[in-house]
């Protein structure tokens, strides 16, 4: 079975106390591609500077590194061990979507989509700003879907009372 897994990438607005790698970054962008792997995803895993690739429920300490201000030989170093972290847990038939910036996905996307991993990047060339309205489009999506499920069951509850007197 095809799952769906998100990449999502590091933020500096952490906390600055150890903790489960999914609750340290705070920032409004990171929470809402959270919630949107959560929403859509089948599992999710944070693209860390510092750690490689984590499991939201890894514990791990705060820290103030960035793939931007490291070389091109660091990045590719850094997307090879994450690569092999990765393919551990998923499957060819996956579909990888990164909700991560470009110096995250450049060498990584590229080898997935060499082996023939299915890589999307929906956030591409978005400005910040234009990457929360996405994802505020996208968790809206679900709470009306989730919104009209109550709303149905309700008016099925309702005609089941009225048409039991």
């Amino acid at each position: 079975m095809m799952s769906k897994v998100y990449l999502i990438s590091c933020v500096k607005t952490k906390r600055d106390v150890p903790c489960e790698s999914g609750d340290l970054y705070t920032s409004a962008l990171f929470q809402k591609a959270r919630k949107v792997a959560e929403l859509e995803g089948d599992k999710w895993f944070i693209l860390s500077a510092k750690y490689g690739l984590l499991s939201p429920e890894e514990i791990v300490n705060p820290y103030n590194e960035t793939l931007i201000n490291m070389s091109k030989s660091e990045r590719l170093e850094w997307s090879k061990n994450v690569y092999k972290k990765l393919i551990s847990r998923i499957e060819k038939k996956d579909e990888i979507i990164f909700l991560a910036g470009e110096k995250y996905r450049e060498f990584l996307a590229k080898e997935l989509n060499s082996e023939s991993y299915k890589t999307y990047a929906p956030m591409a060339n978005l400005s910040i700003g234009n990457q929360l309205k996405w994802l505020n489009s996208r968790i809206k999506k679900h709470t009306v879907e989730k919104d009209l499920d109550t709303f149905y069951k309700l008016l099925t509850k309702l005609e089941e009372g009225l048409g039991s007197g």
